[in-house]
């Protein structure tokens, strides 16, 4: 039970790192990519970088946290299914 539990808490933060990483690259992928020393210096450069940091780090993180939220996966489905008509 404990496993489980640590299993669940470790999703979770992986989850929620994932996807904070992801919606900064989203919003500014400068930003996020200036904390490494790396410059974006023109317009493919930056939607490459949203792509991979933005989009796989987002979904990553949903999926990492619909891991960590097996007891709660019907609510979760929910919420996905709702935030298009948002």
């Amino acid at each position: 039970m404990i496993t489980k539990r640590i299993t669940q808490v470790f999703l979770g933060l992986m989850g929620l790192a994932f996807c904070k990483v992801g919606v900064e690259a989203l919003a500014s992928p400068q930003a996020v990519l200036a904390n490494v020393g790396i410059t974006l210096d023109n317009v493919s450069a930056l939607s490459s970088m949203r792509a991979v940091y933005g989009g796989m780090h987002l979904v990553f993180g949903v999926f990492c946290l619909w891991g960590s939220l097996k007891i709660f996966r019907h609510l979760f489905c929910l919420l996905l299914y709702t935030l298009p008509d948002l």
